[in-house]
């Protein structure tokens, strides 16, 4: 079976107690470890002009892992993700857009790997596996059965400049040496969009060492609007997400339902389609995913992206801007909690799940027509 695994660049972030949309918790980097040597004083303008080229695209794929013996994967592909972040905040003031950098020695090894089981439409329902190895020699981890693989390193690509951004033209950003990697980074946090809406936006990087020069392009694209009051599912329902559309052709949208990221996920549900305004989730695949479980503070994923990608010698590197949104799903009779006071009376904050319920050893413990959940010790 193919296996199908998320975006290195891809994020879940821990629920909240708050209901309806949630912001992502600004990310600065206001002290740096005393082992980082900064190799550029600040982040800002410079008078060097920033070339541009490579190609533009839209969306990114996800990599396939393989079965068989043992097998040892060095890493040596270069794969580059340079990414414009907006951080979307209570307000416009705390409303920014993040600039981070990285470029990899290989492929990223994830250990657990998203199993595409049916698709309807623009949308797919994955189940998670974690694969098994007989063993890893010592810095690998598993990555697929009975395949090892060394984590990428984050490698020097030279100066790296940004072109197109409003009031930062051209932008140099920093590079942070540490003993053995290097990443690439902005204290500077422009508004919100940072460019010209529709405007391309280039990346260029001058090389160094084993990696070559290379440049790319992508577009700016707007700060993605939902206009759905709030996101509900329930079984036998089909779903509709609302947005603002987009007015740049290559801009997509993923949209990512994760219902019981407590204890670990059951599933997936992942969209991506174009950036029209409107994505309908079928209900045959949102009762598929809420009959693998639900937990507390279950959650949708909203994100506009476009990314442009060039050849770096036998790699690539991938220069994406992207806009996303975190919302708290609504589930019929599903209350999380932090605490019991935030339950109904008769039940009780279920530590394990993060959602109010009456907790159970025998079914004798349970209300009529439950059963006690030997997994969950709550009653179902």
């Amino acid at each position: 079976m193919v296996a199908e695994r998320s975006s290195p660049a891809s994020a879940f972030h821990h629920p909240t107690a708050s209901r309806g949309l949630t912001m992502h918790s600004p990310i600065r980097l206001m002290a740096l470890a005393a082992s980082v040597t900064l190799t550029l004083a600040a982040c800002g303008s410079s008078s060097s002009g920033g070339g541009s080229g490579g190609t533009s695209g839209s969306g990114g794929g996800a990599g396939s892992g393989g079965t068989g013996g043992t097998t040892s994967i060095a890493g040596a592909t270069p794969n580059g993700l340079f990414e414009i972040h907006y951080i979307t905040g209570a307000t416009s003031a705390d409303s920014y857009a993040e600039i981070t950098g990285f470029m990899y020695d290989g492929a990223t090894a994830d250990q657990v790997i998203w199993e595409k089981k049916t698709t309807d439409g623009s949308c797919s329902l994955y189940q998670p596996r974690t694969p098994f190895c007989d063993a890893c020699a010592t810095g690998q981890v598993c990555v697929d059965t009975n395949v090892c693989r060394t984590p990428p390193s984050k490698k020097d690509v030279g100066a790296v400049t940004i072109t197109g951004l409003t009031g930062f033209n051209p932008l140099d950003l920093i590079a942070v040496t540490g003993s053995t990697e290097t990443s690439y980074n902005c204290l500077e946090n422009p508004s919100i969009p940072p460019c010209t809406v529709g405007a391309t936006v280039g990346l260029s990087a001058a090389g160094s060492g084993d990696y070559p020069a290379f440049s790319v392009q992508t577009q700016c694209i707007a700060p993605l609007v939902v206009t759905n009051s709030t996101v509900a599912l329930q079984s036998g329902t089909a779903f509709t997400l609302n947005w603002t559309p987009s007015t740049v052709a290559g801009a997509r949208i993923n949209l990512t339902f994760d219902l019981s990221h407590h204890g670990g996920s059951k599933g997936k549900i992942i969209c991506e389609t174009s950036d029209t305004g409107s994505l309908q989730v079928s209900s045959s695949l949102i009762d598929k995913l809420l009959a693998l479980g639900v937990t507390g503070y279950p959650k949708a994923y909203v994100t506009r992206l476009i990314t442009g990608t060039t050849a770096v010698g036998s790699g690539q590197a991938q220069f994406k801007i992207y806009s996303d949104l975190e919302f708290v799903v609504q589930i019929p009779d599903l209350v999380s909690c932090e605490k019991d006071t935030d339950c109904p009376t008769g039940q009780t904050c279920l530590n394990t799940s993060n959602m109010c319920g009456v907790s159970c050893t025998t079914n004798a413990d349970c209300p009529t027509g439950q059963t006690c959940s030997t997994s969950s010790n709550s009653c179902k």
